[in-house]
């Protein structure tokens, strides 16, 4: 018979409980995401960056009615930046896309863009 593992959770420390459901931000079980990982505390949104994969694990946000119609009168605007809270070789820099097939990341999709979709 065959041993089942359970790894261990890891939540990554927030100062922005206010983002998360329960106050409480998702459980990592890869223990290769947890190290050189980064929580970022926006006005509307959080996220865990990853350093190894300089891209986001996850990013959280609590709609509400309020900023869901907002966000219907918002344009979007194509302009990437670099994450200036992260280091410098943690971070994805606009160069890194060039010639990759892929498009530029974003830390959090924007809420009218999910709502067309």
């Amino acid at each position: 018979m065959a041993a089942c593992l359970a790894l261990p959770a890891w939540a990554a420390p927030t100062e922005c409980p206010e983002h998360f459901a329960g106050g409480v931000p998702p459980a990592l079980t890869n223990a290769r995401l947890q190290s050189r990982t980064q929580a970022l505390c926006f006005q509307s949104y959080a996220a865990l960056h990853s350093g190894i994969s300089r891209t986001p694990v996850y990013s959280a946000e609590h709609l509400t009615r309020a900023n869901i119609e907002a966000a219907k009168k918002l344009s979007r605007r194509d302009s990437f930046h670099a994450e200036s809270q992260l280091a410098q070789e943690d971070r994805a820099e606009l160069s890194d896309y060039a010639r990759s097939g892929y498009d530029r990341g974003h830390m959090q999709y924007p809420v009218k863009n999910i709502l067309i979709s």
